[in-house]
């Protein structure tokens, strides 16, 4: 034994911590771990790493457990849509040109991040929405838009509801929309899924595409309050410039209803908020 002239450090409790303290410490644990958790998630619950240049790489899993990453940059992005996405003028419907709808914004916004990204062009495809049945929607499918993917398509961004204004167009909108995402996933399994929804439609089908969504892995992008703002939609004497250069009046109340160039940005800006890059 030796003798010693320090302080030799030691704590012990002489009681329990109170259970006010112990739930405080939890709840600082808590917020810890949910900070870290929020470092890999993504909007729309998807698990990200980052490089040690500060790029973010998401994480796959394909059936047989084996672990992939992609860009969560897209590099190849398809987009359908509905006369919001395309109809006269070849722009969407009621912009008052070709670059101010959303397709343009959101383009223009993944080209600022990648300029070498592949687009396709606006592609309407309410014909899909008008469809009274499932055989009927899995054809056009097959014939307009599995075309347009590729299996390094990594966005894909879906516009569809507003013609979904009948009951039997209803009929089989809930089965149809599962069917939709899980038959795009099967041909571009890399793909992040977006549906917007709704400019017209209600809280029934906006449900039904959420449930859907969920089930099959997409992500909702819930548009239903910006129609109720002011100033969001068109109005009849609106001046319309087409992608030729062709211009005209709005007369057609139905034209007017559409989203206007303030409700086209904000379309725009919800999307772009939920990619998430």
């Amino acid at each position: 034994m030796y003798n010693y002239d320090g302080i030799a450090p030691f704590s012990y409790e002489v009681a329990q911590k109170s259970v006010t303290k112990q739930l405080n410490e939890l709840k600082s644990t808590g917020k810890e771990l949910s900070s870290n958790v929020e470092k890999l998630m993504a909007n729309g619950g998807e698990l990200y790493v980052t490089s040690s240049a500060g790029k973010k790489f998401r994480l796959l899993v394909d059936d047989s457990g084996t672990l992939s990453t992609v860009s969560q940059i897209p590099n190849e992005v398809a987009i359908f849509g509905n006369s919001l996405t395309k109809n006269g003028g070849e722009i969407g419907m009621a912009a008052s040109d070709q670059y101010h709808d959303y397709y343009h914004y959101v383009v223009e916004y993944v080209k600022s991040k990648n300029t070498k990204v592949k687009v396709n062009p606006r592609t309407n495809m309410s014909v899909w929405e008008s469809a009274t049945n499932s055989n009927d929607r899995k054809t056009l499918f097959n014939e307009q838009i599995k075309p347009v993917l590729t299996a390094n398509t990594d966005l894909v961004i879906l516009q569809l509801v507003d013609n979904v204004n009948t009951p039997e167009k209803k009929a089989t909108f809930a089965q149809d929309t599962k069917t939709l995402i899980k038959d795009i996933h099967a041909v571009s399994p890399k793909a992040r899924i977006f549906w917007i929804a709704y400019w017209f439609g209600n809280d029934d089908l906006l449900g039904q595409i959420k449930d859907a969504c969920n089930a099959e892995n997409a992500t909702l992008i819930d548009i239903s309050s910006i129609v109720k703002m002011s100033d969001t939609k068109s109005y009849l004497g609106a001046t319309r410039t087409g992608v030729n250069g062709e211009t005209w009046t709005v007369t057609n109340p139905g034209e007017a209803m559409h989203p206007g160039d303030k409700g086209m940005r904000l379309i725009a800006d919800a999307i772009i908020e939920k990619l998430g890059f």
